[in-house]
């Protein structure tokens, strides 16, 4: 095994599918293993909201609450200094508000914390042998995405 790990912090820009909800911020971090199999690999990532989306319906402002922990597969596409990286894995997420995130229909509220599914793709890129910079796309089931914007260190 030349496994390879590494850690990750970013900030993660969140849309509802509501469009009604502005857009929200979440803080993400993860750890992971590359290279366990060829270019296969998993990850661990934890996700906690630093500004709450919200949303006002018929005169009533309700915001979201989201955090998220979840354990994904990875395959890595090395290209130079440039790597391509989908993953799918199981998250529990907590989601809450007055209105539902799918649509807007403001009696039907939105209050769950569940298992689902999450996936998504990245893209980094290397500055050094130690550290990159990169972006993640990632869809929590058919509720929440992030674009998440980091930097990754190696050890």
């Amino acid at each position: 095994l030349n496994a390879k790990e590494y850690a990750s912090i970013g900030i993660s820009s969140q849309k509802v599918a509501n469009d009604s909800f502005s857009k929200g911020k979440a803080l993400t971090i993860n750890v992971g293993k590359t290279d366990l199999l060829k270019s296969l690999g998993v990850e661990v990532e934890g996700n906690i909201q630093i500004k709450k989306p919200k949303a006002t319906i018929s005169n009533i402002t309700s915001k979201l609450k989201f955090w998220s922990m979840g354990m994904y597969g990875t395959y890595i596409w090395k290209f130079n200094k440039l790597s391509i990286k989908p993953r799918l894995g199981f998250v529990y997420e907590h989601i809450k508000s007055a209105f539902n995130t799918k649509n807007s229909n403001k009696n039907s509220p939105t209050n769950k914390s569940q298992l689902a599914i999450s996936g998504g793709i990245g893209l980094s890129y290397k500055i050094t042998n130690q550290t990159s910079i990169y972006t993640n796309y990632t869809k929590f089931e058919d509720d929440i995405e992030h674009l998440t914007f980091g930097a990754e260190f190696k050890f």
